[in-house]
């Protein structure tokens, strides 16, 4: 995964927001990142539009995408969040993982943010809800740092909420580039915490020692080890430490 193209996950169910969904992956796309579509429909259906289909998130929770159809709403999302959080742990534990966005309604909300949640802290997350401007949002958000985004109104595609999506996927693609710079650059910023200081000018001094000139260099910042032995004798210490310092 390049700084250039981060991969950002689409969390939706396709079924009923396929257009939000490919309107959100265009504007990735145009902000120079890679969408990867993941379809969490609760109901079977034959859109080619997702990534990772329905069938095989079910799948990794052990189920079967079309037994959910005959399941009642709560168990068939239970599912799916099961799934859908196997699929993104693995994704972000291979490194290719910079950042994640959702669309819904109250249900799809609920279901995406059940997600987002098990995602570790400072990864990009972004939710565009209908919810996201009510006391409830807190609920869905709890202790994550999930970004939520008011639609301002029902989830479709008009001159209000097209705006809303462009500036929530702008936003999740410019901080996945900034996520993903950070953890590229860490290594690096690591070694060179863990490079030795340069060395200071060192610190002349002048003794006479048998009545000649004797011309002596130690480090500024260099102290003289002491033993745990010689730190019990102040005598020993001080015979330890040069001339210049007693």
């Amino acid at each position: 995964m390049s700084v250039l193209k981060p991969i950002v996950a689409i969390l939706a169910t396709i079924n009923t927001k396929s257009k939000e969904v490919h309107f959100i992956a265009n504007v990735l796309e145009r902000a120079g990142a890679t969408p990867w579509i993941v379809d969490l429909s609760m109901k079977p259906h034959n859109l080619p539009l997702a990534d990772i289909t329905g069938e095989q998130v079910a799948r990794l929770a052990d189920r079967s995408w079309l037994a959910l159809d005959g399941s009642v709403r709560q168990e068939a999302a239970a599912v799916m969040v099961e799934g859908g959080t196997k699929l993104l742990l693995e994704k972000y534990t291979q490194g290719d993982l910079a950042g994640a966005i959702g669309i819904g309604g109250a249900n799809g909300t609920n279901l995406v943010c059940s997600i987002m949640r098990s995602l570790p802290y400072l990864l990009p997350k972004v939710m565009i809800s209908t919810v996201a401007g009510t006391a409830a949002a807190q609920w869905y958000v709890a202790e994550s740092d999930i970004a939520m985004y008011p639609s301002i109104g029902d989830i479709s595609l008009n001159r209000i909420t097209t705006a809303i999506m462009e500036n929530a996927a702008n936003a999740v693609a410019i901080a996945a580039k900034n996520w993903l710079a950070r953890r590229q650059d860490k290594p690096r910023r690591r070694h060179l915490s863990r490079s030795p200081r340069s060395a200071a000018p060192p610190v002349v001094s002048k003794e006479l020692v048998n009545g000649s000139k004797l011309w002596a260099t130690r480090s500024s910042y260099s102290t003289p080890q002491v033993s745990a032995a010689n730190r019990l004798n102040g005598s020993r210490s001080r015979a330890n430490l040069p001339a210049s310092s007693m």
